[in-house]
């Protein structure tokens, strides 16, 4: 069975939202799935699980950072403690939340820049970045978003357990 972990920051609650139904996705194609907010896991508890999934918000075009979001630990700090790993397991999955399709030009992703962040720790990607969508800066989700990452969880779990 892949045992899948799924990490994510969340401010407005629809990032939370989308890692949970992401992790539903995975224990319907068959993981064993964990879901914690990212300033909760320890970067090193990363190798019992099989992927990662991480996620968070659309932030002035990329990855929330302390001045955007405050203090606390966010998705761009913690890929920044991961160990560079050359081809080690667990493979990495990352998605992101921003504003509705018709802003997609002017929102960026997070999902991009989390990609480049984990490629420079020399860290395995186990598919393309996902990006789920909410109305506005801060939601609700828009209507299939939910049923998108549900799907999305489930075809990761069926690529992961591939490997």
């Amino acid at each position: 069975m892949i045992n899948a972990l799924v990490v994510y920051e969340s401010l407005y609650g629809n990032t939370e939202e989308i890692a949970r139904e992401v992790a539903s996705g995975l224990e319907y194609g068959g993981a064993a799935a964990t879901v914690r907010p990212v300033a909760e896991v320890d970067p090193a508890e990363i190798a019992r699980y099989d992927v990662v999934v991480a996620g968070c918000p659309t932030h002035a075009f990329s990855m929330p950072s302390r001045r955007t979001r405050g203090e606390e630990t966010g998705l761009r700090e913690w890929i920044e403690h991961l160990e560079p790993a050359i081809g080690a397991r667990p493979a990495f999955a990352v998605f992101d939340t921003r504003r509705d399709l018709r802003a997609r030009h002017l929102s960026g992703s997070a999902a991009r820049s989390a990609t480049r962040a984990l490629r420079r720790r020399h860290r395995v990607l186990a598919d393309d970045p996902a990006s789920f969508y909410v109305s506005g800066n801060e939601g609700p989700l828009l209507p299939g978003e939910a049923v998108r990452a549900r799907a999305w969880g489930s075809r990761l779990a069926r690529c992961t357990s591939q490997r």
